[in-house]
């Protein structure tokens, strides 16, 4: 059994985060909208990368299965985060609706 070196480990979110804290360049306000609809095409994009080592491993391309398991918590730590930004947007709706004027 062969036993390769531990890999370091990116910073989780790094990349991606990094897309939705990025003040628009064009000049043109970006609105909410579109900085969460970014942050859900982010999290689908961990999702199929998590599926793509899955199936990697699977079907024996690698061996290493660190990468596989390490895809997927990124997946779901990320979808977690989003889902978490929607709650609290719902939450604030919800309590805005509720003001008296």
């Amino acid at each position: 059994m062969e036993i390769n070196n531990i890999q370091l480990i990116k910073p989780l979110f790094d990349s991606k985060m990094n897309k939705i804290d990025e003040t628009p360049k064009s000049g043109v306000d970006e609105t909410f909208g579109k900085y969460f609809k970014n942050a859900l095409d982010n999290a689908n994009d961990l999702q199929v990368k998590s599926n793509e080592e899955t199936l990697k491993f699977i079907t024996g391309e690698t061996s290493d299965i660190h990468q596989p398991l390490i895809a997927a918590e990124e997946a779901r730590l990320y979808m977690e985060f989003v889902m978490q930004v929607r709650n609290k947007l719902v939450e604030s709706y919800q309590e805005i609706s509720r003001m008296q004027i």
